[in-house]
């Protein structure tokens, strides 16, 4: 079924399906996560036996549509996710010239492949943190990151509710304070969250070791595959920054997954348009690439805008 969402998480989208259609969460499959803070199209996947009638899964509200498209003979897994396509809509900018220069710039040279701020939490930028002492083993320093860590963005709700320990509306953090066993609550939160922390925090040493490859070589050496830091090939690639983190690599590739990522990226079929004063900026990025690192060079120092 396709769904329809803005401003809510992926991880929320499916507790409203699980809730409305009586379906347990694991038995909805979806293929990546989408931005909280933006308008967009993907695909959940149930298997048909557990449906009574495709009817009862149409939802329409303000912020989640969901319509049911069809069946697939296949059970679909993450070499079906191909890419995704976006559209940019930016409203008062008067360098329309620019903005095409810019993404001609763009994809030629392409830009690092680093995994964008929404990977690490936008009004709490902390998953990173939390899967660090999962592997740490430091529930404690987990429980206190979740819980009580207060972050600029956050809603004065959240900060409230923080400071006085109340989490009825703060889903995860509830999940985790109301159980009894610290490392029970944090084996449901992975369980819930398909071990989001641990992806993070290696996404985040993924981003320290592109780093790393810019000091010494420039931008020479992006254009490689490198290893996640999971890899059994990844020591000589990780020790040094591990270091400084305090975790060795032996414990580290206890919980990390191994995949291979190219340091360097490039915009597909972009396309510069103004319709009616308004400028749309599309293009497609393969699986795995962040729209927002185009966003940040299109948009840093406010170089589409005018000055005033």
């Amino acid at each position: 079924m396709k769904i329809t969402k803005k401003d809510m998480d992926t991880f929320q989208a499916i507790r409203i399906i699980s809730r409305t259609v009586n379906i347990p969460e694991k038995n909805l499959y979806i293929l990546g996560l989408k931005d909280r803070d933006s308008k967009s199209i993907q695909y959940v996947f149930i298997n048909k036996h557990l449906i009574d009638k495709p009817s009862d899964l149409v939802i329409y509200n303000d912020n989640l549509d969901i319509e049911p498209i069809g069946f697939t003979r296949i059970k679909p897994g993450k070499k079906h996710l191909i890419g995704n396509r976006f559209t940019l809509v930016v409203n008062e900018v008067r360098e329309y010239e620019k903005a095409k220069q810019l993404m001609n710039i763009i994809t030629e040279n392409g830009l690092p492949s680093y995994y964008g701020y929404q990977r690490f939490g936008v009004k709490r930028p902390n998953t990173h943190l939390l899967g660090k002492y999962i592997i740490l083993g430091r529930t404690d320093l987990f429980g206190k990151e979740l819980l009580r860590s207060i972050y600029p963005l956050e809603s004065i709700h959240s900060i409230i509710g923080r400071r006085l320990g109340r989490y009825h509306k703060l889903y995860y953090e509830k999940v985790f304070s109301q159980s009894k066993n610290p490392e029970k609550a944090l084996r449901t939160l992975l369980s819930i969250l398909n071990e989001l922390y641990i992806d993070a925090f290696s996404s985040y040493l993924y981003n320290l070791l592109l780093n790393k490859i810019i000091d010494l070589h420039g931008w020479n050496e992006l254009n490689n595959l490198y290893p996640m830091p999971g890899c059994v090939d990844s020591k000589k690639y990780y020790e040094d920054i591990l270091e400084k983190e305090g975790i060795t690599y032996d414990v580290l590739i206890k919980y990390t997954k191994c995949w291979y990522r190219r340091g360097l990226f490039k915009p597909i079929n972009p396309r510069v348009s103004v319709e009616n004063g308004i400028l749309f900026i599309s293009f497609e990025l393969e699986k795995g690439y962040y729209a927002s690192i185009i966003m940040r060079e299109l948009f840093k120092e406010n170089l589409l805008f005018t000055q005033i």
